[in-house]
């Protein structure tokens, strides 16, 4: 009995070994992941010598994600490596250059072999992991057509002008649609998007609805076909923040350099490329200048794709304008058509295919006001009434949080109408500044390489600076100061006053203890509860509420509103509304004193003189104000004399 009970012991421990460790393990594992996530976020901040450990880390993650069948887990370990790698400076890393250009194909190789594998592309895949994927799910002889014979081949659709609404005038001559050619290679795009790529697919369409309503007026104003909105599919799929290892950004994939060319502005704070209106009519020039240099939409839109140089060359080395017959141009731009024309197809006919009916297009419905630079979004939505969230999301090319200061009012993009009191609100708030060079003063065990990490740039950015031409990268000094090539956003400190304008400052005043007054209004001709609240200092909603109006579109002249405004107690309360004014007058004559009233806040110049018994044009005059003048808290006025 006693050995009967000794061996159901040991296995009951064996049992808890083998499941504790494993489930410990399993939940150890995930704190490791968090921490690691957390650490990728603040990549900007890391040194080279750190990307690269971490890039070597998130492959392990990769590969072990791999190995457990977690397809979204791994993609994003890999894409996290591949980022990183592209992240590091090579001229300035202490590492040999061919040992990390070995690890990166190292990489990529395991990368295009769990794309191949994987029997479900995640639904956030980019670009390049849809081609390598449908070109490993069909490999074999170019021309092999693997497809289900379901998938009919259909005639390319005639050459025809795209007729513009009548709603939208073209501005520039129209171009021709783009040819619908099905062959072996479309058909086998169409069957991969049918299967391993359906995800991706589902989530491109489900995208369009929004999307779509925003780019098809500036295609048909640039006098381009609707058969282009498909190449922002497979470029970005419609992801406003796609950003890929290129340094390549927004729903068109603009790199810097062309993005410049086309009139997009793009910096530290402010990238147009994430604009979709602007960015959307750069593409446009850009594949019409491809469209006019080739006279052949394949052959420009494989140029948007690997650059209309490489194009030229290779039309010149194989002798064809033939876009099919181009067997040297990069594997990516061999599948880059095949890739458009399948997801062309499905958009235009996706029940055919298997697909739901794409979703009923919403119109992009938005609030646009126009603020002057140097505000926060968040500030700026706070002002508004609305979640800071929600109007981050709305303007994705600012992409420091904040509205630089250009010289000129800044579109900004709100999910409803902005507050009564936006305008004052935003007025109170405080700005930023946006240095464009940074100032880094050395501390004792600092290195370029750290201090660059510290700032998430490079160290030949930093010595590039003409500021740090006698700056020594060996042989820094303590308290030596280096420019830093990063715009540093801070709110606008005031200037510190000097002792010699402190004592030229006249001595604060006691505070007065802010106090409500109850008035009677009455409402002239021609005006609107609007104009009545910004006079009296009050907002609609208080006006409304304190005279049960539930129409704030509906007051008749003559009405009588009853308002409470703050303000400093009057001097004459006390008296009647006639006598007070007299009293006012002959304490004007009588007395060689004026006498002052400091402005508080939500003060007008109208609610003053209620209060001090006097006329607004009395006020007005005695200030030398004009009719549409503004005053501001803290601002002395006289009142009478």
């Amino acid at each position: 009995m006693k050995s009967g009970h000794t061996a159901l012991l040991a296995v009951f421990a064996a049992l808890w070994l083998i499941f504790g460790c494993a489930s410990s393990s399993q939940f150890a594992g995930q704190p490791r992941s968090t921490e690691f996530r957390e650490r990728l976020e603040e990549s900007s901040s890391l040194t080279d010598r750190e990307k690269w450990s971490l890039a070597r880390k998130a492959y392990t993650y990769a590969q072990r994600e791999q190995q457990r069948s977690h397809s979204e887990e791994a993609a994003y370990f890999y894409e996290a490596s591949l980022g990183l790698l592209a992240d590091i400076d090579l001229a300035s890393i202490d590492i040999e250059m061919h040992r990390v250009a070995s690890f990166n194909r190292r990489v990529l190789e395991s990368y295009d072999q769990f794309v191949a594998e994987t029997k479900d592309l995640p639904a956030a895949s980019g670009l390049v992991a849809v081609i390598e994927a449908g070109e490993a799910q069909h490999s074999g002889e170019e021309e092999e057509d693997d497809a289900p014979d379901e998938i009919e081949v259909y005639e390319p659709r005639s050459v025809s002008v795209a007729v513009p609404e009548p709603d939208i005038v073209a501005l520039k001559p129209m171009l021709p649609s783009v040819p619908m050619e099905m062959n072996a290679k479309v058909r086998n795009q169409i069957h991969f998007f049918q299967t391993k790529g359906r995800k991706v697919m589902e989530r491109w369409m489900e995208r369009s609805a929004t999307i779509f309503p925003r780019m098809k007026p500036i295609l048909r104003e640039e006098g381009m076909p609707d058969d282009l909105l498909y190449l922002s599919v497979i470029e970005s799929g419609l992801n406003l923040n796609a950003y890929s290892y290129a340094h390549a950004a927004g729903l068109w994939q603009f790199i810097p350099g062309t993005g410049r060319n086309y009139g997009l502005r793009i910096d530290r704070v402010y990238d147009e490329r994430r604009h979709v209106e602007l960015a959307t009519r750069a593409a446009c020039g850009y594949l019409r200048t491809l469209y006019e240099m080739f006279g052949d939409w394949y052959l420009a839109m494989a140029s948007y794709n690997c650059g209309e140089g490489r194009v030229a060359r290779d039309v010149k080395r194989c002798n064809t304008r033939d876009y099919w017959q181009l067997h040297k141009l990069p594997r990516q731009t061999r599948g880059y058509i095949p890739t458009y024309l399948a997801a062309r197809a499905i958009f235009e006919n996706p029940t055919h295919y298997g697909f739901a009916p794409l979703p009923p297009e919403r119109p992009f419905e938005c609030e646009r006001i126009y603020v002057p630079g140097g505000y926060r979004l968040d500030d700026i939505a706070r002002a508004a009434g609305h979640d800071p969230q929600s109007v981050r999301d709305l303007n994705p090319e600012f992409l420091k949080g904040i509205v630089p200061d250009l010289g000129k009012e800044m579109m900004v993009r709100l999910p409803g109408a902005a507050s009564e009191s936006f305008s004052e609100d935003l007025a109170s708030l405080p700005k930023t500044v946006i240095a464009p060079i940074s100032t880094h003063r050395v501390r004792k065990g600092d290195t370029l390489n750290k201090i660059a990490g510290k700032y998430g740039t490079s160290v030949a950015a930093i010595m590039a600076l003409p500021e740090n031409k006698r700056v020594k990268s060996r042989s820094l000094r303590v308290g030596q100061e280096i420019a830093i090539p990063v715009a540093e956003v801070r709110y606008a400190e005031t200037k510190p006053q000097t002792v010699k304008e402190a004592a030229a400052q006249p001595a604060p005043k006691p505070e007065v203890t802010e106090t409500t007054n109850t008035i009677n209004y009455k409402v002239h001709k021609g005006e609107s509860l609007s104009a009545i609240s910004r006079q009296l200092g009050v907002s609609v909603d208080q006006i409304c509420r304190e005279n049960g109006i539930t129409n704030p579109n509906k007051i008749a002249p003559g009405q009588k509103l009853t308002v409470t405004v703050k303000g400093e107690t009057p001097r004459f309360a006390d008296l009647p509304k006639t006598e007070s004014k007299k009293s006012a007058k002959a304490d004007g004559k009588n007395s060689a004193n004026k006498r002052f009233y400091t402005v508080q806040r939500g003060d007008t110049v109208w609610s003053i003189a209620q209060n001090h018994g006097v006329d607004a044009k009395t006020i007005l005059k005695l200030n030398k104000l004009g009719r549409k003048a503004s005053i501001y808290p803290g601002q002395r006025l006289v009142v009478s004399n």
